[in-house]
C-alpha cells in the first residue's frame, strides 16, 4: 500500500507543518501550490506538504481527451450547461462509472488515512495542520481516527467534504480534544449534490453540503461559504482563506458556531468603522 502514496514538498517554513490533501479525481494533477491562495492567508510562514493518493483520474473515468476538464467544471458551477457543449453526451454516456470508482476511491481514502497517520506517529512531537478539499476530507478524518500520537494535530481543514456528517465525528474528537476542526460548505456545490449522491445511492449528506454536529465539548465549527463558493471546485482561492481567519476571530467574540461570509463582511465593516471613531 505504502507505494501508493507520497509526501512532497510544495514550501519550507515554520512548524506546526501543513499537509493539504486533494480529493476524488485528481490523482494525476501536478500543479498542488493552488492551495497557497487559502494556506497564505491562514499559515503564510507555515511548511506546506501535499499528499499524493490513489484518487482516481477524471479522463480515465469518462474517457475525455481535451473536454475532461470541461466536463467536470460542468458539475462544478450552479449554471454550467450552457457552456459544456459536446462534452454533454460523453459525460453521460460514462455516468455510469461514478458508482464503481466512488467506492474505489472511498476506501482509498480510508487507507490513505491510515497511511498518513502512521506518517505523523512517526514525526516524532511535531504538530500537523491538515486542509483536505472532497475526499481529502475523508483523508482527513480517517487520519485523525487512526492517530496514536496525542496532540499531533493542531487544526483540520474541510472544503467540500466529500463525506457523509454523520460519521463518527464527536467520537473522534474526544479522542482528540485539542484539536480544532472547521468545516467549509456551500450550498451551491453541484458535484456533491448530483456525483456525491449518486455514488453513494441516495444515503447520506455529505459535510460540503451540510454543518458536522457538534456538542459543546468539541472544537468543531462549521462555516458556510455559499456567498463566495459557486462549486465544487472554488474553495482555492483568497476570499476563502480571508473568510475563515476572520470567522476566527468572530466565533472568539459572539460564541456563533455557524458562521456565514455574510455576516463576517458585516463584522469586518463594523469593526472598521469603530476602529476609525475611537482613533
Amino acid at each position: 500500500m505504502s507505494c501508493e502514496y507520497k509526501i512532497r514538498h510544495i514550501r519550507e517554513g515554520l512548524e506546526p507543518t501543513v499537509i493539504v490533501i486533494n480529493g476524488f479525481l485528481s490523482e494525476s494533477e501536478e500543479d498542488i501550490k493552488d492551495w497557497l491562495s487559502v494556506v497564505d492567508e491562514l499559515y503564510p510562514f507555515q511548511r506546506v506538504l501535499h499528499l499524493d493518493w490513489p484518487s482516481g483520474n477524471l479522463k480515465k473515468l469518462f474517457g475525455f481527451s481535451n473536454d475532461s476538464t470541461i466536463a467536470f467544471e460542468m458539475l462544478s458551477s450552479s449554471v454550467p450547461i450552457l457552456r459544456a457543449g459536446s462534452a454533454v453526451p460523453a459525460f453521460i454516456a460514462n455516468i455510469a462509472n461514478i458508482g464503481t470508482d466512488w467506492s474505489k476511491a472511498i476506501r482509498r481514502s480510508e487507507d490513505a488515512g491510515i497511511w498518513l497517520a502512521h506518517y505523523i506517529n512517526n514525526q516524532e512531537s511535531n504538530q500537523f495542520i491538515l486542509m483536505g478539499h472532497s475526499l481529502g476530507a475523508s483523508v482527513s478524518f480517517n487520519a485523525l481516527s487512526n492517530l496514536e500520537r496525542k496532540n499531533s494535530i493542531h487544526s483540520i481543514y474541510l472544503f467540500g467534504g466529500a463525506m457523509s456528517n454523520t460519521e463518527k465525528w464527536i467520537e473522534t474528537c474526544t479522542r482528540h480534544p485539542g484539536s480544532m476542526i472547521t468545516n467549509c460548505y456551500s450550498t451551491n456545490d453541484w458535484v456533491l449534490k448530483f456525483l456525491y449522491k449518486i455514488g453513494t445511492l441516495f444515503s447520506n449528506i455529505p459535510i460540503g453540503l451540510k454543518p458536522i454536529p457538534k456538542n459543546a465539548n468539541n472544537l468543531i465549527y462549521n462555516v458556510d461559504l455559499s456567498n463566495i463558493v459557486n462549486g465544487h471546485t472554488s474553495y482555492k482561492k483568497k476570499e476563502v482563506g480571508i473568510c475563515i481567519k476572520e470567522r476566527v476571530e468572530l466565533t472568539k467574540n459572539n460564541g456563533h458556531e455557524i458562521i456565514d461570509c455574510f455576516d463576517i463582511s458585516l463584522f469586518s465593516i463594523f469593526k472598521k468603522v469603530l476602529s476609525e471613531v475611537i482613533r
